[in-house]
């Protein structure tokens, strides 16, 4: 609606205003603009009534002083009536309380009467009606999610039924339950074709008040609007459910209906039939949840009648359906927090370069005019800041390559055993200097794992590294075995130390990306805060999980289970 004025279309503006003076000077002040509008004046709250339900009113400015309505109340009262029409508040009395009680009320704005122009009056429409919009475009937003949540649970209530059961009946019963009740559909029913010149009906739901159906053996030739379906094999949306059908049926004449084939092993073996009022606004997003069931209601059909024969494909197609769903899900809420993301991301890239560039320009200046016994401090120090920037941008480009690389690139066969060999030997002088014992605990043989190997290098890597930057004195053990669970073997990578621990209000963060410990020195423990964040994506892309148990001053084990290769 705010857009209207832009599009030099009519505003129509209602005035609630009993005081003849202020009403005229109102109506000045709009004349004095060129923009495009009609104006409707009330003296009571009565008048106005009577005016919103003859009128398509876009905004309301209002008097809280009326004959037969007085203060805020008026504002809730029409507030309750027509929730989507912005009301502006008129007022004598520059009163907070009576500014913030307005608000509360459902006021979209406010003006004192003695300060009203052209232009603040011009600007407070133009605000209130774009705040309006806005909000309307969130509730359709919402709306929409509610329908998509619902929809949801329509199918996986369906997809449960076939999963759980090998009556067809069943099946087919609960679908028809569910599609009823979601639409409020007068029936529902789905029919099945019989000896190719006719249908049947198989299972149905319907409302209590409709006549009977015909007695199930009824045989309903094919008529245009199922001949339409069979040869187009997609929904067809019905404005009006013709003769035949509409008497097979038994809906009240001019009633709608959405209709979608139901097909088995590449032939049609009956259609859905979703009966509606005439009052229903039919939509392409019933179409297509319509045409989901069906495909939901085939493969359910299919997996029962095939049976063991076809058991592990009827999983396969079950799990896409699921994967879908979880999808849809997962998108709805990266809608909502891209833009949330983005921000942090930016802002926490930002933070952590500008400590080291801080300090590399601090260090240069101090470099440039210190005496020369100090050189050799300060370029010990630039040397660290230039590491420290140089470990931070790389950790940020990995990450980044991570992101935009195939999920399965270059995976393959590794031997898990030698690639922890290899990087224990690159740590090994380094545990040595710090007084730890870092062994290796393998369990021999290991089925190879299915995965990138440098990818995999770096997990192991950053959780040893991780483990010697926190680990004062004692042993870091790393160690791999085989976990079986349901009839599925993964790889266990553990990687445990005696260090200084994490405590509980840092663990669920851990793996966050920029997140360094609360409880840690930051000018001893150096780090980036991105190195568990790099595994934690690595892990996730190579199909696995990573977990962490740990007990202050005791020590913590990091836990990575990663899938085997395929058997050739």
């Amino acid at each position: 609606m705010a857009n209207e004025i832009d599009n030099g279309r009519s505003i129509h503006i209602l005035l609630v205003e009993d005081n003849p003076g202020d009403r005229r000077r109102v109506e000045l002040i709009l004349d004095l603009t060129s923009e495009v509008y009609q104006l409707h004046t009330a003296v009571s709250i009565q008048t106005a009534y009577q005016i919103l339900t003859a009128h398509a009113i876009h905004i309301i400015l209002l008097d809280l002083t009326l004959p037969d309505s007085q203060g805020v109340q008026t504002i809730r009262t029409l507030h309750t009536r027509y929730p989507h029409i912005p009301i502006v508040v008129l007022t004598g009395l520059d009163d907070e309380q009576i500014v913030a009680d307005s608000a509360t009320a459902g006021a979209q704005d406010f003006l004192m009467k003695q300060e009203i122009n052209a232009s603040n009056l011009w600007r407070v429409l133009r605000y209130a009606l774009e705040r309006r919009k806005q909000e309307e475009e969130l509730r359709q937003s919402q709306q929409a999610y509610r329908r998509q949540a619902l929809e949801l649970n329509v199918l996986n209530r369906i997809i449960s039924t076939a999963s759980a059961s090998n009556d067809e009946q069943a099946l087919l019963a609960a679908t028809c339950y569910e599609l009823a009740h979601f639409f409020g559909a007068l029936r529902v029913l789905i029919l099945f074709c019989h000896q190719g010149s006719g249908v049947v009906i198989q299972a149905g739901h319907s409302q209590n008040d409709l006549p009977p159906l015909p007695p199930p053996a009824t045989v309903l030739a094919m008529n245009d609007q199922l001949t339409a379906v069979l040869i187009a094999q997609h929904a067809l949306i019905c404005p009006t459910v013709e003769g035949s059908l509409q008497q097979f049926l038994a809906v009240p004449p001019g009633s709608r209906a959405i209709i979608h084939p139901i097909n088995l092993e590449n032939a049609t073996i009956g259609f859905c039939v979703v009966s509606l009022p005439q009052t229903y606004a039919l939509a392409e997003s019933d179409a297509r949840l319509v045409s989901m069931v069906a495909d939901e209601v085939a493969l359910g059909l299919t997996k029962m009648r095939l049976n063991g024969r076809l058991q592990a494909h009827a999983n396969e197609l079950e799990k896409r359906v699921q994967e879908r769903t979880q999808a849809l899900g997962e998108a709805n809420e990266q809608l909502q927090s891209l833009d949330k993301l983005k921000t942090k991301f930016v802002s926490d890239v930002s933070h952590e370069l500008r400590n080291p560039i801080t300090n590399l320009s601090l260090y240069l200046e101090l470099l440039e005019y210190a005496k020369p016994e100090k050189h050799a401090q300060y370029i010990a120090v630039l040397r660290n800041q230039v590491r420290r920037l140089y470990s931070l941008v790389e950790d940020i480009l990995t990450l980044s390559r991570l992101e935009h690389s195939p999920p399965d690139h270059l995976f393959q066969p590794v031997d898990l055993n030698y690639l922890i060999q290899q990087v224990i030997g690159v740590h090994t002088p380094r545990a040595q200097s710090k007084q730890i014992k870092l062994q290796f605990q393998p369990m021999s043989p290991l089925p190879p794992a299915w995965a990138e190997p440098n990818q995999i290098t770096q997990v192991v890597t950053n959780l040893i590294d991780n483990a010697l930057n926190y680990t004062a004195k004692g042993s870091i053990i790393v160690t791999t075995n085989l976990l079986t669970q349901n009839s599925q073997t993964d790889l266990l990578l553990c990687v445990t130390d005696t260090g200084m621990g994490i405590h509980q209000d840092d663990l669920p963060h851990i793996f966050e990306r920029f997140y360094r410990g609360s409880h840690i020195d930051r000018k001893t423990m150096v780090g980036t805060g991105l190195g568990l964040g790099i595994v934690k994506e690595i892990v996730i892309r190579h199909n696995g999980r990573i977990h962490v148990s740990s007990t202050v001053n005791q020590g913590s084990t990091f836990t990575v289970t990663l899938p085997t290769a395929p058997q050739a």
